[in-house]
């Protein structure tokens, strides 16, 4: 088995919790390995036979024993989940394979399916709760066995069989206004659920193994996300409803992709020295999908003080002599998106006055002493 992946505060430890310690991504677990997330902590352990394990936060899950036979290829997982909640991807299994996860009060026993598991969270000390999103999940406890059909979920108390199998809540439907892409801030709305409480709400890496990002309990149905707090381009989200005895229902998911910016305009790296009394010229380069330019003059580099502003759909500017210039000119360029995100402003840039030299200057007072003495 292999850690994957891990957010936030992960620990893992054989056998002795003293020596537990951090983890380093792809680690391999050793048999016997126990891993613990903390608060809003969420890993992602992968077995050789493709099934998967996303970890919860405040759980502990240890890993009792994985075999494989190498004639019929049939892998055999067994896990110890004692406290918290795991989400399980298990793949289509040959008919001698099992893959096993026990909790405090059941047994859960995998053929094909995916599946939530909750161990002892809360109040519920000394329940599990078994959701089944695909396929089918045999529960087992007090030698009793129920099999639990995808759309179900059943309950398990400790020292007593496991309850009938009762239906999830409906899976919420995302409003038809949610975009497929979005600059920022993320707006998520979906139709309420009748029967749910509340809502929890998935933020999911965009890949294969679709990594826990974060999870929210909400009170209503709709959400606003910064997209800072992403690092990827595209990310997918999960709702479902969760009912008053906490068992959540089935999942609804939504891509969403980040909008990202317009690239920032390259202003002329050697703008034209201007002289007073003339006109100043500066220049861009075009921004591809920039719908217009946000041109900022200013006699600093930090634009304490803004001169002059300008829009203009050209990539270059006619700025008409101004005595303000005398004492500096920085100017900054932004490109501006039709639809989407604007850029951030280019990199400032000063226009140089050409003033007379002195040399110049003292002639032309020699000049008027002697026109004006004749």
């Amino acid at each position: 088995m292999t850690l994957s992946y891990y957010k936030g505060d992960v620990t893992v430890f054989y056998q002795d919790p003293a020596s537990s310690e951090i983890p380093t991504f792809q680690q391999k677990l050793a048999i016997g390995t126990t891993v613990v997330t903390g608060e809003e902590s969420f890993a992602t352990l992968i077995f050789e036979d493709g099934a998967l394990i996303q970890m919860e936060p405040n759980s502990e899950l240890l890993l009792d024993s994985i075999s494989t036979t190498q004639q019929d290829q049939a892998f055999t997982s067994q896990l110890h989940l004692n406290t918290g909640a795991v989400n399980a991807r298990v793949p289509e299994r040959r008919p001698k394979s099992r893959f096993q996860i026990r909790t405090p009060s059941a047994i859960a026993a995998v053929r094909g399916t995916e599946y939530r598991l909750t161990a002892g969270k809360n109040e519920n000390s000394g329940v599990s709760i078994t959701e089944v999103l695909e396929g089918t999940v045999g529960v087992d406890a007090q030698q009793s066995t129920v099999d639990v059909e995808e759309g179900f979920s059943v309950k398990t108390a400790e020292g007593l069989p496991p309850e009938q199998p009762k239906p999830l809540l409906s899976a919420p439907e995302f409003a038809a206004a949610v975009k497929d892409i979005q600059p920022g801030p993320i707006e998520l709305k979906w139709q309420p659920v009748d029967g749910a409480e509340q809502y929890r709400l998935d933020s999911l890496k965009d890949n294969e193994q679709a990594e826990l990002i974060n999870s929210y309990f909400l009170s209503s149905a709709e959400f606003s996300l910064d997209v800072t707090d992403f690092n990827d381009d595209c990310v997918r989200f999960a709702v479902r409803g969760v009912d008053a005895d906490g068992v959540q229902g089935l999942v609804a998911y939504k891509r969403i992709c980040i909008e990202q910016p317009l690239d920032s305009p390259a202003v002329i790296a050697k703008p034209k020295l201007s002289k007073p009394d003339l006109d100043v010229e500066i220049d861009w380069q075009m921004v591809e999908a920039a719908d217009s330019y946000f041109v900022q003059v200013s006699n600093s580099d930090n634009f304490d003080v803004i001169y002059q502003e300008f829009t203009t759909t050209e990539t270059s500017l006619v700025l008409p002599w101004d005595p303000s210039f005398e004492n500096g000119l920085y100017y900054r360029v932004q490109a501006i998106a039709l639809e989407g995100v604007d850029s951030e402003f280019s990199q400032t840039r000063e226009i140089k006055v050409d003033r007379l030299p002195k040399k110049a200057l003292l002639t032309w007072s020699v000049f008027w002493v002697l026109f004006v003495a004749l």
